[in-house]
């Protein structure tokens, strides 16, 4: 099946919705992005912010299996400061993926929600 969600507030919570309880294997376009925020080739406005995709991120890691990650479509622009800000970017939103990751290495990646 197939759910295209679109961005917005609610961005988050559909995807939860879609994806059950399932284990995740996350692949991230990162052309997703509004490629004012972040660098790539194939350049549509109206993406979503970095926070947005974060958020999203942030979300599925909570109750979910992580059984893998792959990144595409970094664009990497020839002026080192704006590499950076790429690298950066990507980093940032890939901050929840890899705070689990770095903390339960060699563990199940399934973690629990503690904001409740």
């Amino acid at each position: 099946m197939l759910l295209l969600v679109p961005p917005g507030p609610e961005c988050a919570s559909q995807v939860l919705t879609a994806l059950g309880e399932e284990p995740v294997y996350i692949h991230i376009d990162w052309d997703v992005l509004d490629p004012s925020y972040f660098p790539t080739e194939y350049k549509v406005s109206g993406g979503l912010l970095p926070a947005e995709l974060r958020s999203v991120l942030s979300a599925v890691v909570i109750g979910h299996e992580i059984v893998g990650l792959e990144t595409a479509e970094f664009e990497a622009p020839e002026d080192s400061m704006a590499q950076q800000a790429g690298i950066h970017t990507a980093l940032d939103v890939l901050a929840p993926l890899l705070e689990v990751w770095r903390r339960d290495s060699g563990k199940d990646s399934r973690i629990e929600d503690t904001t409740s």
